[in-house]
């Protein structure tokens, strides 16, 4: 077993005419030392993406899926971005993606732990149908540890920050 991250972000946003976020990498390179010192996660298991700031959707897509296929049935799986969110969509540089299409894609994942962060505008925005139910069927052994969390930094309605005395977000600040 292991811890497999993917963790993306995007700062500009001169292509689609949003704000720049100039701190969204802060926040990954935090989560990425979070992940090694705390978790003694691989560096070789973590995926960075928006290390210069531009995140082309193409790009996105195609790391994305390589990283998917690349999990274990027994690896814990991360997903993590930090970048515009906006109507339930994870704002790229040049485009944008569902946040449904993401779960989704993250749930049919072999992987049978998966924990998904949105560090967003609105990244309470999504619909996940699939809740776990234990039944006197089901062995206590296969429901522990098997699933997926999601953790949103806010909700539909709502707007996320940053930090007012560090160089990253408030959400990932914690």
């Amino acid at each position: 077993m292991c811890i497999k991250a993917f963790l993306a972000s995007v700062s500009d946003y001169s292509s689609l005419g949003y704000a720049n976020l100039p701190y969204c990498k802060n926040d990954i390179y935090q989560l990425k030392y979070a992940l090694i010192q705390g978790l003694k996660a691989k560096n070789d298991n973590i995926t960075l993406l928006g290390e210069d700031e531009n995140l082309p959707k193409d790009y996105f897509d195609m790391e994305f899926e390589s990283f998917l296929s690349s999990c274990q049935e027994k690896d814990i799986l991360l997903f993590y971005f930090s970048g515009h969110g906006n109507s339930g969509k994870l704002v790229l540089s040049d485009d944008t993606i569902s946040i449904n299409d993401v779960i989704n894609q993250i749930k049919d994942c072999t992987s049978q732990r998966k924990i998904i962060i949105l560090d967003c505008c609105h990244s309470g925005d999504f619909n996940f149908q699939q809740i776990a139910q234990l039944d006197n069927n089901t062995d206590i052994n296969e429901f522990i540890g098997n699933g997926c969390a999601i953790m949103a930094s806010c909700s539909a309605y709502e707007t996320s920050g940053f930090h007012p005395r560090r160089e990253m977000s408030l959400y990932t600040s914690f």
